[in-house]
């Protein structure tokens, strides 16, 4: 009986032996084919960067480019003076940032009040600007969290030389 588990396990250990040659045997196997892959790709991209014919006798095609300059919109000195929101969110929420852009007539002087209870607000971004040379005014706001909830009024006036517009929106503070 000791006999036949000695030479059993001797059987086992052979097999092992056996598909452990065979799995290196395979390893190796890729191993080389992966190198010779390898090294075939590297000479054929040498042998197709040496034999490549460069034809330096044409010119280099030149893209034509043409700059265009903005140029400000020529607007009639005797036009009224219009303000237009552009954009501006409908609500906001109390302490949050908002913005309000308006067109309006190129290089007008414009002002802006947000008005909350019958109280317009101090806010620093609420300054007096004047237009752009394209007309558009932005300022940037925050509404402070103490302002209560509701619809308020955000009132731009813009004025040029002798002539006034006027614009209004609505702006709701939600919680």
């Amino acid at each position: 009986m000791l006999r036949q588990l000695k030479s059993n396990s001797g059987y086992a250990i052979q097999r092992r032996r056996s598909r452990l040659r065979f799995f290196r045997s395979v390893l190796i196997v890729c191993a080389v084919l992966l190198l010779i892959a390898a090294v075939t790709a590297l000479a054929v991209v040498w042998y197709n960067g040496r034999h490549t014919v460069v034809d330096t006798t044409q010119q280099p095609v030149q893209h034509q480019t043409t700059k265009q300059a903005y140029k400000a919109p020529t607007v009639d000195e005797a036009a009224p003076v219009g303000v237009a929101f552009e954009a501006m969110p409908v609500s906001a929420i109390a302490g949050s940032n908002v913005s309000a852009s308006v067109k309006t007539r190129p290089k007008a002087a414009c002002s802006i009040t947000v008005t909350y209870n019958k109280e317009k607000s101090p806010d620093s971004g609420l300054i007096p600007k004047v237009a752009d040379e394209f007309g558009v005014v932005m300022w940037t706001w925050t509404v402070e969290v103490s302002r209560p909830v509701g619809e308020w009024p955000v009132e731009v006036t813009c004025a040029y030389n002798d002539k006034s517009g006027y614009g209004r929106a609505m702006l709701t503070i939600e919680r």
